[in-house]
């Protein structure tokens, strides 16, 4: 497996190498990538601005290097040997050239929550990462608080694509979790339940019962082949608003990382439908591994 851990210089990287460090990714080609923007946050004015430009390039310039050799370094202090890279641009569009000439399967980053709304409007490295990158996302939050083996809350609809995520994640083989709770939440509209009995009448079934034995199965699949893979496994299937019904999982089962996969969504698409992904990346406290199959 190929993973690129995105550095900055003022160190806001680290949660999110430590977490990969924990994750346990055996055998992981590691890439570390620092991105140097050349573009001032604030545009000088006056006779002395191309010196006070060219100056912030330097200084920039100089502690991202600065910054890639200790992330090297402290990967090295892990067991893994890591490259580093020190890159021109804006973060997000480095980040994902580098990762699809190096074909990554993963790509680190480190975020702050700020707010649905908030991220919408402003963007924000794992926000773009999540709506624009071809390959998986691991995006850590915050400073790391824990450490050892990891409990997981793997989210999914059980559709092709979700299956394909699966297969995705096994070979990535994270062997630093000890724990996967699988999570199946569903929707049934009692508006469109009725109209189907009214037009089918011998169907005399519980819709409600008819779809958890129908999910149920098809999670206890899924707990047997993660647990073929050495995974602690445990499963539910919960009715109600799939968001509310993760955060409410995290919580319970004292997770520290949920796993889902997630293909990715223009602007309009996740302002006015939304994404399940996106806003568990934008608003939950929590780390996230976002799979792209």
């Amino acid at each position: 497996m190929k993973a690129i851990i995105g550095v900055d210089a003022g160190g806001g990287y680290k949660p999110g190498m430590d977490l990969f460090v924990r994750l346990g990714f055996s055998g992981a080609e590691v890439t570390v990538v620092s991105a140097v923007d050349t573009t001032p946050p604030i545009i000088p004015l006056g006779p002395g601005a191309p010196f006070v430009a060219t100056d912030y390039v330097s200084q920039t310039d100089s502690a991202s290097h600065r910054a890639a050799a200790q992330a090297v370094e402290s990967l090295a202090a892990d067991g893994i040997t890591a490259d580093s890279v020190v890159l021109y641009g804006a973060v997000v569009p480095v980040l994902l050239r580098e990762a699809s000439e190096l074909k990554a399967d993963l790509l680190v980053v480190n975020s702050v929550v700020r707010g649905k709304w908030l991220s919408a409007i402003l963007g924000s490295v794992s926000n773009s990462l999540t709506n624009e990158a071809d390959t998986s996302v691991l995006v850590s939050k915050g400073e790391a608080v824990v450490e050892g083996p990891i409990t997981a809350v793997f989210a999914t609809d059980h559709s092709e694509y979700a299956a394909r995520a699966l297969e995705k994640f096994l070979k990535m083989a994270p062997m630093g979790l000890q724990q996967i709770h699988i999570l199946t939440v569903y929707d049934i509209d009692e508006l469109e339940t009725k109209m189907v009995l009214r037009s089918l009448p011998e169907l005399q079934i519980d819709m409600k019962e008819w779809v958890e034995e129908q999910l149920t199965e098809k999670c206890q699949a899924l707990a047997t082949r993660l647990g073929e893979s050495g995974y602690d496994v445990s499963f539910s299937v919960l009715p109600g608003d799939v968001n509310e019904q993760i955060s409410d999982t995290m919580t319970e089962r004292s997770a520290s990382l949920l796993i889902l996969g997630a293909q990715g969504h223009g602007l309009i698409e996740r302002v006015f439908t939304g994404s399940v992904a996106l806003h568990q990346v934008v608003s939950e406290p929590y780390p996230v591994l976002l799979i792209r199959a």
